[in-house]
């Protein structure tokens, strides 16, 4: 949508629903009496440590329930768990045995998304966010004895629920690094 489009819609109080998040909620809007952009650093409600793993385990949904709820509310937030939850037995008979890695229960990641949101332009500290997942990743999944059958990842929100990874322009042809200057 355009600049314009974007800022109606802001007025009127919605916020754009991500895709997972939207199939979860049925696709429905969500009504929220805050700007999404300002809610990231909103504390809400820490989503459970995740558990032992299904036999069979390859699927992990990684959700930051604490940043759902900053971004739209406590009541959507757990929408969003419990459909995931609530499929899981579907997920499974799809081949898909999974589990949930609720990211803001570790205190490395809270204390590496406080850092970013304190600058949340820094490539750098939004990589930092990505590297403190990876490691609880690898220390409470892939450590656990089914955890070495991890194939799938579903990020549940956009980048500012989950941040994707930021990497430089490494191109040499057509490299917009200098794009400013000419």
């Amino acid at each position: 949508p355009n600049r314009n489009a974007r800022a109606d819609h802001r007025r009127r109080g919605k916020t754009e629903v991500p895709v997972v998040l939207g199939a979860l909620l049925g696709g429905h809007r969500l009504d929220s009496a805050h700007d999404a952009r300002r809610g990231e650093a909103r504390r809400g409600t820490a989503g459970p440590a995740v558990g032992s793993l299904p036999t069979g385990f390859n699927t992990l949904f990684v959700v930051n329930r604490q940043r759902l709820e900053g971004l739209y509310s406590a009541g959507d937030a757990t929408s969003v768990l419990n459909g995931i939850t609530a499929n899981q037995a579907s997920f499974t008979s799809l081949g898909f045995p999974s589990a949930v890695l609720s990211v803001d229960a570790y205190q490395t990641v809270r204390d590496a998304y406080a850092a970013w949101d304190l600058k949340p332009g820094d490539p750098d500290l939004a990589n930092k966010v990505v590297a403190a997942i990876n490691a609880v990743v690898d220390a409470q999944v892939r450590s656990q004895p089914n955890g070495a059958g991890l194939k799938y990842l579903v990020i549940v929100g956009g980048d500012r629920a989950i941040p994707q990874g930021r990497l430089g322009d490494f191109t040499s042809l057509a490299n917009e690094n200098g794009y400013a200057d000419t």
